[in-house]
């Protein structure tokens, strides 16, 4: 059984005190802050503080991820491990210092710093970011698994869009930074693949819209059951969120070149606004990173993934989008480009031809 549990009053404050650590600093958690900056012109910068992501029973392995898009230019990605002795975690708001890599939200301002200087890398970030917009999750933002509702995986959308600008220095050379911005975070009590089948995640800026969308199918233990995320935002006031009222279609499927993973090329949200008819349509997606995730293990761990025939994979796009008001006879549309994620976590036999 998959359960959204709803909000209540005994849920955690929607404001930026559930965006500091959210898990005991021990096995068995695993948590992560998420930032990315898109710019018109397609530069795109993916910046992740992992507290700990996988083998979590095992260990807690800290380490910061950065993808760096720059126009007409190869994907740079850098990955960087870091002690645990050499981090830092604040519980009462975003204060991370992983090894003198950090993030910081000021709330005087509402904005947020993040200063990288990668040791392992001759790459450093310098950006900051305004927050346009209050945090925002779906209900509770925690979805509850198992026979007892013992398994959790949680989601706190601390900023629904951001202005950002900032600099990228890599190999001696500079890069501006300077566009439309998002934060979220993640954390849960067990391996993603328990949790989950797939997702696609998009979100996009349309003028003074914005717009969070997801489409998550729970593990085959779980009964595939799919799951929607949904978020309307003007001005950043939040104006539909509700996820019942979502539906999902994805179209146009055929085998991706890169990963043989069969996969749609175009998702449609349906989803109704002032009793009248809305759809977002989100195609176009070029990819920025593809990643085999069997590749990021050790040749023994690879060897017992194939042996139980996992084929996990990972995907970002730059991705353009169509947000329709109305039905097809008096529609009002706004179109926008913005970033979208592909996670497959399944079975090679449970992904192909599942147009789900």
């Amino acid at each position: 059984m998959v359960y959204l549990e709803k909000r209540s009053k005994s849920s955690h404050p929607l404001n930026f005190s559930a965006d500091g650590l959210r898990t005991p600093v021990k096995k068995g958690f695993f948590e992560w802050w998420y930032f990315d900056c898109h710019s018109e012109d397609g530069t795109y910068i993916g910046i992740v503080f992992f507290k700990s992501l996988s083998d979590i029973k095992l260990k807690i392995t800290p380490f910061i991820s950065v993808r760096f898009k720059p126009p007409h230019e190869e994907l740079i990605y850098c990955e960087q491990p870091i002690a645990l002795k050499e981090c830092h975690f604040n519980s009462r708001f975003l204060d991370l210092n992983f090894n003198n890599n950090t993030v910081f939200y000021d709330e005087e301002s509402s904005s947020y710093h993040i200063k990288l200087q990668l040791e392992t890398t001759k790459l450093s970030v310098d950006l900051k970011i305004h927050s346009q917009s209050k945090p925002w999750q779906p209900e509770s933002g925690k979805w509850l698994f198992g026979p007892h509702q013992e398994k959790f995986f949680s989601w706190f959308v601390a900023m629904p869009h951001g202005k950002g600008h900032g600099n990228v220095k890599y190999n001696s050379k500079s890069y501006s930074l300077n566009g439309e911005c998002y934060h979220d975070h993640n954390w849960g009590n067990e391996e993603l693949p328990y949790f989950w089948r797939d997702w696609w995640w998009s979100r996009f800026q349309f003028e003074d819209y914005t717009l969070i969308a997801a489409s998550l199918i729970a593990a085959k233990k779980h009964h595939h059951a799919p799951q929607k995320v949904f978020a309307l935002f003007k001005n950043g006031k939040c104006l539909f969120d509700n996820q019942e009222l979502v539906h999902v279609e994805k179209k146009h499927w055929s085998e991706c070149p890169i990963s043989k993973i069969y996969r749609p090329e175009k998702l449609i949200y349906k989803f109704p606004l002032n009793g009248s008819p809305c759809k977002l349509e989100v195609s176009d997606l070029e990819v920025i990173t593809g990643v085999d995730l069997l590749e990021t293990l050790s040749p023994f761990k690879q060897w017992i993934a194939k042996l139980l025939n996992h084929y996990p994979w990972y995907f970002r796009y730059n991705s353009k989008a169509k947000l329709m008001f109305g039905d097809s006879h008096s529609s009002d549309s706004k179109e926008g480009v913005g970033v979208t994620e592909f996670m497959s976590l399944a079975k090679k036999n449970d992904i192909k031809n599942k147009r789900e």
